[in-house]
Order: C-alpha cells, then structure tokens, then sequence
C-alpha cells in the first residue's frame, strides 16, 4: 500500500531490534534487492543507508556475504510463497515482482 511504514516503528527507531525477525536483519540484502540495480535504486530513493551504498559510503560487505543473506532470505520467502498458494492465494496478483520461475517451480512440487 501507500503506507509500507513498519508497524514496529516508534518515531524512526525499531521497538523489536533485538527480536526482529531474519527479513528485518538480512536488509538490505534481500533477493529482490541484490538482483535488480532498478529495485535497489528504488528502494534506496526511502532508505538512507542504501542511497549511502550507491555513492561506496557506509560498510562493506563482500560478495559472499551477501550472497549468503540473500539466498536464505530467498528460501525463506519462497516457502512462504508457496505455504500462500497452497491456499488459493494469488500471489502473482499481490506480488507482481516476482520472478516466473516462482510458479513454475512450484508448479513441479505439486
């Protein structure tokens, strides 16, 4: 929607930090991010750090880290994914951005 603000936002500080969830702490390096230079420079256009990242400012990560991140928060939301379209769930109507390899595959388990 219009509003993505975190519900655990207090001001612009996380009241969960030490609980948050793996989503929350593998950012920003999540599949959709680290494979789209188009996703990332949107998403860096609402996130400091990221617009940091673009210009080489802020810390750096190597490429294994971060391709350690984000294939576990691939897996992580591919199994949701298809938990969701177990149920009839449309999740290409919801999550137009994913790959179509997504259905495909789950289209084989089944």
């Amino acid at each position: 929607g219009d509003d993505e603000r975190c519900h655990f936002l207090l001001g612009n500080e996380c009241t969960v930090h030490s609980y948050r969830p793996y989503q929350c702490r593998c950012f920003p390096f999540w599949h959709i991010l680290v494979t789209s230079r188009k996703n990332y420079v949107n998403y860096s256009k609402k996130c400091p750090g990221l617009k940091e990242s673009l210009v080489k400012k802020g810390e750096y990560y190597s490429a294994e880290q971060i391709l350690t991140r984000a294939t576990e928060e691939y897996e992580i939301e591919k199994k949701y994914f298809f938990e969701m379209k177990k149920h009839d769930f449309d999740i290409n109507k919801v999550y137009p951005f994913l790959p179509k390899n997504f259905v495909e595959e789950e289209n084989k388990i089944k």
